[in-house]
């Protein structure tokens, strides 16, 4: 689950809210301050870029693969043709988490020119 939200953070972030985008550099920002040398830095990684909003903590309250299954079932849910989903050709719909990061392909650059691809063709479509 991790895998989608990376992926949906960083290249569909239009599809989550602000408080998800910020619940997920909460889990980022986290994981810098697990791995901070000295107490000052850990402090000003908190107070400058640790989110305090309750509504982002809420999302995190259950903890952090929590937070990732319901992102990335909400994103899917409220996205039921997953056209952003750039899934590998090996797996078909029942294996939807395993899309660019996990289908053991290489590399995964001809994943993200397939998904420019689509966003291109789509926009031609539209025209």
């Amino acid at each position: 689950m991790e895998e989608l939200a990376r992926y949906l953070y960083d290249y569909c972030s239009n599809l989550l809210t602000d408080e998800e985008k910020a619940a997920y550099k909460n889990t980022l920002v986290l994981k810098k301050i697990e791995n901070a040398d000295s107490q000052k830095m850990k402090e000003m990684l908190r107070k400058e870029w640790f989110s305090s909003n309750e509504k982002v903590l809420q999302l995190l309250e259950n903890g952090e693969e929590e937070f990732f299954r319901n992102l990335g079932e909400r994103v899917l849910q409220d996205n039921p043709n997953k056209d952003f989903l750039n899934l590998c050709p090996k797996y078909n719909d029942n294996h939807i988490f395993h899309s660019v990061l996990l289908c053991g392909l290489p590399t995964n650059l001809h994943h993200l020119l397939l998904v420019k691809l689509r966003m291109i063709l789509r926009i031609v479509e539209i025209l």
